[in-house]
């Protein structure tokens, strides 16, 4: 019985912890999928694809930093 107890106050406090974090979430969560479709994009000149990916990357790390933090 207190096994349920701990799960379901585990489950509480992180539901809570997300909705407080909500906008450095979504902001994580679309960012990495953006990377995702900069690598899965078909571009032809591999330097252009290079460049993206970096500025991508660049931003994915910036808002995985601030979700870490806030987390």
């Amino acid at each position: 019985m207190i096994y349920y107890l701990v799960i379901g106050l585990c489950a509480v406090i992180f539901s809570v912890g997300l909705l407080l974090i909500q906008k450095p979430f979504f902001q994580f969560a679309l960012s990495s999928t953006a990377l995702l479709n900069g690598v899965l994009d078909d571009v032809s000149d591999e330097d252009t694809k290079q460049k993206l990916l970096i500025g991508r990357l660049g931003k994915l790390l910036k808002n995985m930093f601030v979700f870490v933090l806030l987390f």
